[in-house]
């Protein structure tokens, strides 16, 4: 008895780079969802410093 699957996935993660993979049926699709490690904590360093700003104006140090 041979077993087909109508709908099959993977995702394979590393460091900076996320891969996903989706074949259903016949056709193959592949999505490459690139995330960069250092603009992430780039930005929530950002968010920090503006959060630590707002809360000094306040005089409320944080």
């Amino acid at each position: 008895m041979e077993i087909v699957y109508r709908c099959c996935c993977g995702i394979d993660i590393h460091k900076s780079l996320i891969v996903a993979c989706l074949r259903t049926g016949s056709k193959q699709e592949l999505r490459e969802l690139t995330r960069y490690r250092k603009s992430i904590i780039e930005e929530r360093s950002r968010e920090l410093n503006r959060l630590q700003t707002v809360l000094e104006g306040a005089n409320m140090p944080g």
